[in-house]
């Protein structure tokens, strides 16, 4: 038997947290096996720090003491800045370790999203997957993929430093490189602001049902002081 229940970072024990840092360790393992483990510390750490734009909730299945699966939604906060164009908008994430799939744990999860979405007014849901088994899951639930990503990574040991290095010393026209040790200048960092806006208006969402996204030096500033999270998903 199962059970499904809210995990509230904050009210969790010492026990209730122990099970959570196993199941992302060895979820995290199925999904990116070549990526080093998470860290139980920073795990902590980001849940329990408040985001100054999104608001969390974190739904966990339980088997036996161990969470083997868990839902995550998360809304824009009320009062932030554009907050009426995210109004409507929830995003999810979520999974079930391998072992115990198909036993009704991500129906089981995936039902506490509708009175989730009644209760904070919301009328699209964008969920994110990360492999197949996950796509077929919500297809066999009607969901329609809006939007595929893709995730490249490159080894040190695989860079190329000399075509680098020839990259750096060709004429560039208006474009120059900088490095920067430790954070960007702010200065520089608001003058990336207005080009960061043109290039994101300008990458294909599909069919993605999501606010436009038009950053500003303000929301910038704000988002680069928290934590941030690098994905690429698929969405539907």
């Amino acid at each position: 038997m199962f059970a499904i229940q809210e995990f509230d970072p904050h009210a969790a024990t010492s026990t209730d947290w122990a099970a959570y840092h196993r199941f992302c360790r060895l979820r995290a393992a199925e999904d990116n096996p070549q990526l080093p483990a998470p860290v139980d510390a920073a795990t902590y750490q980001e849940l329990i720090t408040a985001s100054p734009l999104q608001e969390w909730r974190i739904f966990t299945a339980l088997r036996e003491g161990e969470v083997v699966g868990e839902l995550k939604a998360s809304r824009r906060r009320e009062g932030t800045a554009n907050y009426e164009r995210f109004a409507p908008f929830l995003h999810v994430r979520g999974g079930v370790l391998a072992g115990c799939r198909r036993a009704g744990l991500g129906s089981a999860l995936l039902a506490r999203l509708v009175p989730l979405m009644v209760e904070w007014n919301k009328r699209a849901a964008t969920i994110e997957t990360h492999g197949e088994d996950s796509a077929r899951f919500l297809a066999a639930r009607s969901a329609v993929e809006k939007f595929r990503g893709v995730e490249n990574r490159l080894a040190l040991a695989d860079v190329r430093w000399e075509e680098l290095q020839r990259l750096q010393k060709e004429d560039l026209g208006k474009l120059r490189w900088e490095t920067h040790a430790g954070r960007v200048p702010t200065e520089r960092l608001r003058a990336l602001v207005p080009p960061l806006a043109r290039l994101i208006a300008d990458v294909p969402l599909g069919t993605l049902d999501v606010p436009p996204t038009r950053p500003t030096w303000k929301a910038t500033r704000r988002a680069t002081s928290a934590w941030t999270n690098a994905v690429a998903p698929t969405c539907w």
